[in-house]
């Protein structure tokens, strides 16, 4: 019984050590993304009609689903899930912008 339990526990600090390198790792490439290589791709515009010559519009539609804020006991204060302003990383060809969105309740 002692060996089956030494063996969970050791389990579970292994899932736990991986699921901590691999947030790192998503952040290390997040961080790395967001970074602008250029600036000549693309540029936002406000004001609406047709594009010039040579240009085109492109719109975005991202759907995600965060739990609500406070689901978790020990999740952090910080985090961004069930809050307004919820930030998407852009990246086109190597033009990076981060939105804040206020997204719709479902």
């Amino acid at each position: 019984m002692k060996k089956l339990a030494c063996y969970i526990l050791i389990i579970a600090v292994l899932g736990i050590a991986f699921a901590i390198s691999e947030a790192t790792a998503n952040e290390k490439e997040i961080m790395s993304k967001s970074q602008s290589d250029r600036t000549d791709v693309f540029s936002e515009v406000k004001d609406e009609g047709m594009p010039p010559k040579g240009f085109v519009d492109l719109v975005i539609k991202a759907s995600i689903k965060t739990h609500l804020e406070g689901y978790y006991i020990l999740e952090s204060r910080e985090s961004l899930h069930g809050k307004q302003g919820y930030p998407f990383l852009i990246n086109i060809d190597g033009q990076a912008a981060i939105w804040k969105i206020d997204g719709l309740k479902d």
